[in-house]
């Protein structure tokens, strides 16, 4: 049975900016939920020299598909590469910026992506991961050894100083470990519903603060809306 809807006003916060078209949007406006959208981290780029010899591209994130793609002044020098992505999220990110196919597109949960990346490439290949500073390089971890793994730093990734979250927040959606710190930090009271983008958020917030989350079923703005969805219909 679903829970009567209170006449006051809800507040979402998500720990990332939205698109104009975002689905998390265009659902809070027809259940009239204010959005507060802004990610809780600042992002810096690291320079490369250069980027090693190797026969795929890997990303875990749309920040490092940007800070990549920001120091490549001819995509023709990456055209040998196949691109893999770990997620949607990112594959979308890539294809609407560059020419080149994605290959390999993982489902974003961090106990398939990689076994499902290692079947898409041959033992023999090469793996260049393009990644943040503190990454927690989860694909990266589970095939070296078996497949050979290099890695360009793209971008450094921290919490932001100047964080302010309003304490009327009714739910949560936290995208990554390193958002869900700066949120619990910026908001140690809070005690609503989280949603994360994921179960590696998830793992993250209970291992660290025993706090339970539920986290989306597909790695997608859209799957935190089904969860969402459960929650306050």
């Amino acid at each position: 049975m679903k829970n009567p809807q209170s006449s006051k006003t809800k507040t979402l916060f998500v720990s990332r900016y939205l698109e104009n078209d975002s689905p998390i949007l265009k659902y809070c406006e027809q259940h009239k939920i204010h959005v507060i959208h802004e990610s809780l981290l600042s992002f810096s780029a690291v320079s490369f020299d250069e980027l090693p010899d190797g026969d795929w591209l890997f990303f875990y994130s749309r920040s490092g598909v940007k800070f990549f793609l920001d120091q490549m002044t001819d995509l023709q020098t990456i055209a040998k590469y196949k691109i893999a992505c770990y997620g949607p999220s990112t594959a979308k990110a890539w294809e609407s910026v560059a020419s080149i196919p994605v290959i390999f597109t993982g489902d974003g949960k961090p106990d398939n992506v990689p076994i499902q990346f290692k079947e898409a490439i041959q033992d023999q290949e090469t793996v260049v991961f393009i990644r943040a500073m503190h990454s927690k390089m989860a694909v990266q971890r589970a095939i070296d050894g078996q497949i050979k793994c290099l890695d360009v730093i793209a971008y450094k990734n921290s919490s932001r100083d100047d964080i302010t979250i309003s304490d009327k927040v009714d739910y949560a959606m936290l995208t990554s470990p390193m958002n869900a710190d700066a949120f619990i930090e910026a908001l140690p009271t809070y005690s609503g519903p989280i949603i994360t983008l994921g179960t590696t958020t998830s793992r993250h917030l209970m291992k660290q603060y025993h706090v339970q989350s539920v986290a989306a079923d597909l790695i997608t703005e859209l799957g935190m809306v089904e969860k969402l969805k459960a929650i306050v219909e």
